[in-house]
Formats: structure tokens, C-alpha cells, sequence
């Protein structure tokens, strides 16, 4: 798993890749207690330069490099939280 980031609400926000482009989104608590768990699917192929970013909102954007162009994508995961300040 990689940590995305912490979103305004204080829990964990990790990415597992699993195959086929498939990314696995799990929201922790600090104690480890699994809260949510979604997939969505990340461009990878033909990808030569990619970058995530958590916003403090809950929102991950991707920026995603081709070898002719580039493209950003974003995904709620805001939704995933189960409460909003």
C-alpha cells in the first residue's frame, strides 16, 4: 500500500495497484480499522510520467504523461468519508 495523503477528516487514505489498471482505495483509520474500501481505474498504459495528489477536500486528481501529450483525471473519494467538517 502507498499512502495518498490525510484528508481534512484525519483518516488514511491508501492505494494498492492491482492488476489490468485497477487501483484499490482503502480510508484508515489511525488504529488500522478499515472505514471504506473502493476501486477506480488508473490509466497506465502508454504512461510515462504520472502524479497523484490528495487535495485536503478529498478529491485526487492525477496528472498523467504521454509520450505525446498529457492528461488530468480526478476522482471523488470524498465520498468515501464518512463525515465532512
Amino acid at each position: 500500500y502507498t499512502l495518498l495523503g490525510v484528508p481534512d477528516t484525519g483518516l488514511l487514505l491508501l492505494m494498492s495497484e492491482e492488476p489490468d489498471g485497477v487501483v484499490q482505495l482503502v480510508l484508515l483509520r489511525t488504529d488500522g480499522k478499515v472505514i471504506r474500501r473502493r476501486y477506480i481505474e488508473v490509466p497506465q498504459e502508454e504512461v510515462v510520467f504520472r502524479r497523484l495528489h490528495l487535495g485536503h477536500s478529498g478529491i485526487l486528481v492525477g496528472l498523467f504523461g504521454y509520450s505525446n501529450g498529457a492528461a488530468v483525471h480526478w476522482w471523488r473519494t470524498d465520498a468515501m468519508l464518512p463525515y465532512r467538517r
